[in-house]
């Protein structure tokens, strides 16, 4: 993998869609051969829009004019758009026809309901976009040199960590796998048989993590963890000073379901980095 090559970024002009912008042209300015498209949604249905007139787009423009202005402080030139319609509907829209591998949003505030459930635009757009998503949470940056990435061993794991290792290989980094398994304190005392398999089955997940990171050529620290899925990925993150987080949104029952849409959602309401989330 030679890294994203077609990076779409949704604006709307706030001080959380110019930092995933500012990301955006870091991941762009890593890689030769990436060409990178904001694009600014007006959300009105098409009569209201015909009843306001040609006016009703001006704010999407304003946003676009300020991403030129944050683009040309780099000396880059980006193409722009705008669109209309509902922003989910409009955003996937443009990606799929762009084609588009990697779309970036910003993740607003970090108030509780936020940091509990993403909900919104943006998780819509991860529901849909069939493409990675990356969003950026507000007042941080991405980085490449320490990549975070919770697996499972089950098909969408191993797509999640399959993207992490791309990504490490493309752009220079080490990799920080982690699993979790769940440690009810039920489970531990009504089955502590069944607690030991799913120990072992862990470990051998990050054996087998081990020997793709190997086949990669990428460096890789792994890490079985006990405890709540999302909060010891964020924990597990934060510790090694991971510049980015890979989730999926699915996994299979027995290892904490780590990759599934609530414990992603989790992760990314209280990640301290960007989290770039996959799906199959």
């Amino acid at each position: 993998m030679a890294g994203y090559s077609k990076v779409l970024v949704a604006v709307d002009g706030s001080e959380s869609s110019d930092n995933a912008l500012r990301q955006a042209l870091r991941i762009f300015n890593a890689r030769e051969g990436c060409e990178l498209k904001v694009l600014s949604v007006v959300h009105l249905p098409e009569d209201e829009i015909e009843l306001m007139g040609a006016g009703i787009d001006e704010p999407a423009k304003e946003a676009l004019e300020g991403a030129v202005k944050i683009a040309r402080e780099q000396d880059i030139d980006i193409q722009t758009e705008v669109v209309r319609g509902f922003p989910c509907n409009a955003i996937v829209e443009a990606s799929q026809a762009w084609k588009a591998d990697l779309v970036v949003m910003g993740r607003r505030g970090r108030r509780r309901l936020e940091r509990a459930l993403l909900g919104g635009v943006a998780e819509r757009v991860i529901g849909s976009a069939g493409s990675d998503v990356l969003v950026v949470p507000r007042n941080t940056e991405i980085s490449f040199q320490k990549v975070c990435a919770a697996t499972d061993g089950s098909e969408f794991g191993d797509e999640t960590l399959g993207r992490a290792l791309d990504f490490c290989e493309a752009y220079g980094g080490s990799l920080l796998a982690v699993t979790v398994v769940d440690t009810g304190f039920e489970l531990m005392a009504l089955a502590p048989d069944l607690m030991e398999k799913m120990e072992l089955r862990a470990k051998g997940v990050m054996d087998e993590a081990e020997k793709r990171a190997t086949a990669h050529g990428v460096k890789m620290e792994g890490r079985v963890l006990e405890g709540d899925a999302f909060r010891e990925i964020v924990d597990f993150a934060a510790e090694g000073k991971s510049g980015v987080i890979f989730v999926g949104t699915h996994g299979r029952r027995g290892i904490r379901r780590v990759l599934m849409g609530s414990v992603a959602q989790r992760v990314i309401g209280h990640a301290p980095c960007p989290v770039i989330v996959s799906t199959l």
